[in-house]
């Protein structure tokens, strides 16, 4: 709190009889803001994994759901219904918040990405698809 403020509040408690005791403060702006910003930034494990330790589980729920938004995406492109420029961002909008939900939080641009870069490294090929 500034200092002005800090005056405001020993008036206003001098007035009703009381004595004003500013809360503590730390030592600099710095440390206040640096302690501010770290707790702001989450973290998450998901990103930082590598595709080596990723489960078989977990690859194919990020197979599944990055095939289903790039159908949907394709579809939307293709625009059969005729839908007007609000109604396909939205229909944008939901289909990647779905894929996202599905993936545990990864965004829908990364897990495109993941997709791309897993296509390429197995050829293209699906495990366990049907026969």
């Amino acid at each position: 709190k500034s200092a002005a403020q800090l005056r405001r509040m020993q008036a206003r408690a001098a007035s009703r009889g009381e004595t004003y005791t500013p809360p503590e403060q730390p030592a600099s702006t710095e440390e206040a803001s640096a302690t501010a910003t770290t707790e702001e930034q989450p973290t998450t494990s998901s990103s930082s994994q590598t595709p080596q330790e990723e489960s078989d589980e977990t690859i194919q729920t990020k197979l599944a759901a990055a095939e289903k938004l790039e159908s949907e995406l394709a579809t939307l492109e293709e625009n059969p219904d005729d839908l007007n420029s609000k109604d396909r961002r939205t229909a944008k909008r939901k289909a990647e918040a779905i894929a996202t939900e599905e993936c545990d939080g990864i965004s829908a641009q990364e897990l495109l990405d993941w997709y791309q870069a897993h296509k390429k490294k197995n050829g293209g090929k699906k495990k366990g698809g049907k026969k």
